[in-house]
């Protein structure tokens, strides 16, 4: 007896209202000539651009295929492909550096530790950022000048509920705490695109998920009202900076249920549904223009086999 799982996913894209409480085209698909295997979109810093991960489910790659990532023109549909060093276990969102030029991205080597490389998009090279220690996770935000890099680790010493977290300065080398806290572990953590505010979505041991905001720098946190008891999957800002998308599952106790994507105001308010809701749908992000949203969703499923009668004498 085996099991198998299989799982489509495609980058879309769809138009949003100016108030951000409903759609105003419908979701359709980057492209289809990947076959389920698009994923982890991210615009360019000028709007021109999509790029995203070519590979399997996870952002990683197939057996005997290199994970490798795309860069679609918005104007033209034109893509070019870049394929990734042998080695690579890519699973991480994609960040553009300030000029365009080139993408970066959190992924294990063939060492197996965690570091951050870029990506030149003119000569398709790779190269390491800084210096890096084994507890990097491949979630990792990048600030609007390139320079720093923030990111979450969970636990310190023997206290496993502690979660902190950090920013790392990519030209100084220097790295510090800008928050602490205990009682659950972040799922994700994304900064504003002014650069101010980090907003965190943090799980909790009893499945509900918080999501708070707090200063970039460092200070007070601040708790933002969201439905209760439920799984946020991804979170986006707005490019004003000023409103925070978020997608929930519906069911939190199956990981397949429909997801559905809430508005919230940074500032206060109640969470309102946008009108959004699709099988496996994450990593939302903005286009600059603040109406264009990119997302991955699709399908997955389940199957138990049995295999009988293929060993000597069992017939």
């Amino acid at each position: 007896m085996y099991g198998v799982q299989t799982a489509v996913r495609e980058v879309y894209v769809a138009t949003l209202s100016s108030d951000y409480g409903s759609l105003v085209t419908s979701p359709s698909p980057v492209t289809r000539s990947r076959l389920g295997l698009t994923s982890y979109p991210a615009w360019s810093p000028d709007g021109q651009y999509l790029a995203y991960s070519l590979g399997d489910s996870r952002g990683g790659s197939s057996a005997g295929t290199r994970p490798g990532l795309a860069v679609r023109s918005v104007e033209t549909g034109e893509v070019r492909q870049f394929q990734l060093p042998w080695g690579w276990v890519y699973s991480s969102e994609l960040h553009w550096a300030p000029d365009g030029r080139s993408l970066l991205v959190a992924s294990d080597d063939e060492s197996g530790l965690t570091g951050v490389y870029r990506i030149n998009l003119q000569t398709g090279r790779t190269e390491a950022v800084g210096e890096w220690s084994a507890d990097l996770p491949p979630m990792i935000e990048l600030s609007p000048d390139g320079r720093f890099v923030y990111y979450s680790v969970a636990g310190e010493g023997e206290d496993e509920s502690v979660f902190r977290v950090l920013r790392k300065d990519l030209v100084g080398g220097g790295l510090e705490e800008v928050y602490r806290g205990s009682g659950g572990w972040i799922r994700r953590l994304v900064l504003s695109p002014d650069g101010s505010n980090l907003a965190a979505s943090l799980q909790m041991p009893e499945v509900q998920t918080k999501i708070f905001v707090f200063p970039a720098v460092g200070g007070e946190a601040r708790l933002l009202k969201s439905p209760e008891a439920k799984v946020v999957l991804s979170i986006a800002w707005t490019p004003d900076s000023k409103t925070i998308l978020f997608a929930q599952q519906k069911e939190p106790s199956s990981p397949v249920s429909t997801v559905e994507v809430f508005s919230v105001a940074v500032a206060g308010g109640d969470p309102k549904p946008i009108g959004l809701e699709m099988q496996l749908l994450n990593h939302l992000r903005f286009h600059p223009d603040g109406r264009r949203l990119a997302f991955v969703a699709g399908e997955s499923s389940s199957e138990l086999w049995v295999m009988e009668g293929f060993l000597p004498g069992t017939r």
